[in-house]
């Protein structure tokens, strides 16, 4: 019956593709990272937006955006057909019909992990009731009244004090060198001083009363949300430890432990995205990935730039650790983003202070955290041992690239840009037309710290960014635009041109913020600026190869 029931869940979760032919397979499993869908892969995403077409009672939160995957896949008799899955929630649930499972159930009431959350839960109600409680409000209160009747009524005694004290020395000088006089006088001040400290003990018990009521009450908050920190990072560690991953080989890895091997924390919300579903659901079934893609369906975010239909590579925080384990035993595409090792900048421009290059698309400028070949920098530095690039261009970004062979020279540019006396100037193809012919984009940028390198625009946390443009012409169903950028934000010309308050028109080729293609249709063209050691203004073209 157990048998019965599973391979019932997994007809209801595989969807064939009719008359599928081998010749139409991919040779590869595409990288998630960087990838242009697969043909079937676009057709298995149209057949899910279909049926999310058809759930009427999910159109509001659909409206609002969510990210869906499909994956190819070949069942062992040799059928070809699809998964789909989503990130996240989806009606309150992570497990719906059409769709794959969750790999851990966070969800399930009778597992460890959902009954520690509605502890915690509880707990958090908890000290929110404590927090905005009547009593200890009032004690807050009545301690603020009491420090302030101690301070007003110290001080007007202490004022009386200072003004009989006067007094006292006038009489002194006015009266005879009488004994009894000048003893009353004494015992007078003896008696304003000792009331003045009787009365500064009185306040100062009522206070230290009244403080320990508070700080009783305050130290059980704290106390609870010590317990309520350790109690979540040791729920965190749990899920984590029990989302055990598979690959092709049939090796089993935790997340916790695939993150740990990185010496770091898996972030909230891993193992939660669609791919990693996808992946381990094919691997549970015994069903071969042949390959996948993600889209988005709906709005797009506020501060994120998402189109609806689009497909967009695997997030890099989350993903990118454990889908690098899960993708071994499969013949995987190399990514390209890493697969730069011919590329080499051609120079324009060599001085004994510093060079000009023209970098290729696909090739850094400064070497990253990642395991890429060969960067601008390093190939310089092979050259010229302390050279540094001045500034920087996206890896995509083909173009003008200044590179300084010495740190004088480097500190001299460096403040040109800080003070942005650097003029630039870069040409792209736009995948369509914008709205006007030309303007100014003044939008916010910051990083999206779950999905680095993309970023976003923020209103209250993002950096001033700002860029002119001007249409030149239409090519070919593309759009060519000048762009000159005011401030040097990364990937800010790429942002403005996506953004719907931008241009609302992505870059060609533009994988993260609108459709790839053979390159990233974007080229510093021109910059010009003052020579560190001429003192002369130079400046330098290169048109763009587009």
């Amino acid at each position: 019956m157990q048998n019965n029931s599973r391979l019932f869940q997994m007809n209801a979760r595989f969807h064939s593709l009719r008359g599928v032919d081998a010749c139409q397979l991919p040779l590869l499993f595409n990288c998630p990272f960087s990838y242009v869908p697969h043909p079937l892969c676009v057709q298995a995403s149209e057949s899910v937006m279909r049926y999310l077409e058809q759930q009427e009672n999910w159109a509001e939160e659909l409206r609002r955006g969510k990210m869906f995957g499909v994956l190819l896949v070949q069942a062992p008799d040799g059928e070809v057909g699809f998964l789909a899955a989503f990130s996240g929630l989806l009606q309150g649930t992570n497990d719906l019909p059409f769709f794959v499972p969750p790999v851990y159930d966070l969800l399930n009431p009778h597992l460890h992990f959902k009954q520690e959350e509605d502890e915690i839960s509880a707990l958090n109600r908890h000290i929110s009731e404590l927090e905005g409680a009547k009593e200890l409000a009032d004690l807050r209160e009545r301690l603020i009244l009491i420090k302030h009747e101690a301070e007003t009524a110290l001080a007007d005694f202490k004022k009386r004090m200072s003004e009989d004290k006067t007094r006292r020395e006038k009489l002194r000088k006015s009266l005879s060198d009488d004994g009894k006089s000048s003893d009353s006088l004494n015992a007078e001040s003896a008696f304003a001083k000792a009331e003045y400290k009787r009365m500064k003990l009185i306040y100062s018990q009522k206070v230290a009363e009244v403080s320990a009521l508070v700080a009783a009450r305050e130290d059980e908050i704290a106390r609870l949300k010590c317990q309520r920190r350790e109690r979540s990072a040791d729920l965190q560690r749990f899920l984590f430890e029990n989302y055990i991953l598979k690959n092709a080989f049939g090796e089993q890895r935790s997340v916790y432990d695939i993150f740990a091997s990185e010496q770091k924390m898996p972030p909230a919300g891993t193992g939660e995205c669609a791919a990693p579903k996808l992946l381990q659901f094919a691997y549970n079934e015994n069903l071969k990935p042949l390959a996948m893609a993600e889209f988005w369906y709906g709005d797009s975010p506020k501060n994120e730039i998402r189109r609806h239909g689009e497909f967009y590579p695997s997030c890099h925080a989350k993903c990118e650790p454990i889908l690098n384990f899960m993708l071994q035993g499969l013949p995987v595409e190399p990514n390209p983003l890493r697969s730069n090792a011919d590329l080499r900048p051609e120079v324009i421009y060599d001085d004994p202070w510093l060079l000009v290059l023209n970098k290729p698309s696909g090739m850094l400028s400064a070497k990253g955290k990642g395991e890429y070949a060969v960067s601008v920098e390093q190939w310089a530095r092979e050259r010229y041992p302390e050279a540094k690039v001045a500034h920087r261009l996206d890896m995509s970004t083909s173009g003008i690239l200044v590179v300084a062979k010495d740190e004088i020279t480097y500190k001299h540019l460096q403040r040109q840009f800080a003070e942005r006396t650097v003029k630039k100037r870069y040409v792209a193809l736009l995948d369509r037309r914008p709205q006007l012919q030309q303007g100014t984009v003044a939008l916010p940028l910051c990083p999206d710290i779950n999905d680095r390198p993309r970023q976003m625009v923020h209103h209250e946390f993002g950096k001033e960014a700002v860029t002119l443009f001007e249409v030149k012409g239409d090519e070919d169903g593309r759009c060519r635009v000048s762009f000159v950028p005011h401030t040097g934000r990364t990937h800010q010309l790429r942002v403005h041109a996506a953004h719907p308050d931008g241009l609302d028109a992505p870059i060609a080729g533009d994988e993260l913020y609108g459709r790839k293609a053979e390159r990233l249709f974007l080229h510093a063209e021109y910059i010009s600026f003052v020579h560190p050691h001429t003192l002369k203004q130079v400046e330098f073209l290169v048109p763009a190869p587009f």
